[in-house]
């Protein structure tokens, strides 16, 4: 699958060989942009163009904690009632969230579908180029979301608050609130990684009466579709690259989750080079790392990550 690179800054020097191939590749990026007239596809574009929209409300949550921190101070029942008040818009934003997440969680559903579909590779080349451009994007958001989703605490506080105070306040979230809903919420965002979570899970199902090996298949020849583009230099700039890397590494992480026995342990599947060449690039290679190391079943186990980056 190719040489890693001595020194990872050089990634970002535009390399004299193999322009054509590097062309093309680029050419297939922007390409597949276009919006695809397939039916399958087309329920997912909506859903995807409104990530950045959603990491915005995500990083920009401020919430109640002062409100909260002074209601608990002074609990009485007037200052419950207001805090409760001013807390619901904050809590639908929460709601509007949370169920983004289980759009992309059912869209990734959608393109391995789709992917499942394609018989003839070659002659169906640039449908396969658009899903994994799709799959790349959600994987990325799945990245970002938690990454930021970490250090938002108060997501958690408000939304404690907001449930203890529900029973003499029901009348005012009736509309757009119930049981079911609050407690997968609160599901939700207790994980620490919440959408890698969600997603594993709804994957595992997604392959339940499906060949296992068909969709690992998509897994493997995804990660290596984008790994090689990275070894290759194919792309210069910067956020293209972290996208990407991004992208393979939640790749790698689903896989590893949805596997029986995780990936990493299976010799069918070799991905010590993408590790060590994530573990080369710096300096986001500690961030990426560790998510490989904490949100894996594999990788938690004690100095496994060790051996790929030796």
């Amino acid at each position: 699958m190719g040489q890693l690179f001595a020194d990872p800054e050089s990634f970002f020097e535009t390399p004299q060989t193999e322009e054509k191939q590097k062309q093309k590749a680029k050419q297939e990026f922007e390409r597949t942009k276009n919006l695809s007239q397939d039916e399958i596809i087309e329920t997912v574009y909506p859903i995807l163009e409104k990530r950045q929209i959603i990491i915005k409300d995500l990083s920009t949550y401020t919430g109640q904690n002062d409100l909260i921190r002074k209601t608990f101070a002074f609990a009485t029942e007037e200052n419950k009632a207001t805090a409760f008040r001013l807390l619901i818009p904050d809590i639908q934003k929460q709601i509007e969230i949370y169920e983004y997440c289980m759009d992309i969680s059912n869209s990734i559903s959608i393109i391995l579908t789709k992917l499942l579909e394609i018989k003839n590779l070659k002659k169906q080349e640039f449908e396969i180029f658009e899903c994994y451009r799709l799959l790349a994007e959600s994987f990325d958001f799945i990245q970002v979301f938690d990454q930021i989703k970490i250090s938002t605490p108060q997501l958690q506080n408000d939304f404690s608050f907001f449930r203890r105070n529900l029973t003499n306040n029901i009348g005012l979230v009736q509309n757009f609130y119930n049981d079911t809903l609050g407690m997968n919420m609160s599901l939700f965002f207790a994980n620490s990684f919440p959408m890698l979570h969600n997603v594993s899970n709804t994957i595992i199902q997604f392959k339940e009466n499906r060949n296992e090996d068909d969709i690992f298949t998509i897994f493997y020849n995804f990660i290596t579709h984008y790994y090689d583009q990275l070894v290759s230099k194919v792309y210069s700039n910067k956020s293209i690259v972290l996208f990407i890397l991004r992208a393979m590494v939640i790749g790698m992480c689903l896989f590893d989750n949805i596997h029986p026995n995780g990936v990493f342990n299976d010799p069918r599947f070799d991905f010590s080079n993408n590790i060590q060449f994530i573990g080369e690039f710096k300096p986001r290679q500690i961030s990426l790392i560790n998510l490989l190391k904490f949100s894996t079943k594999t990788l938690k186990k004690t100095n496994t990550i060790r051996l790929f980056l030796q």
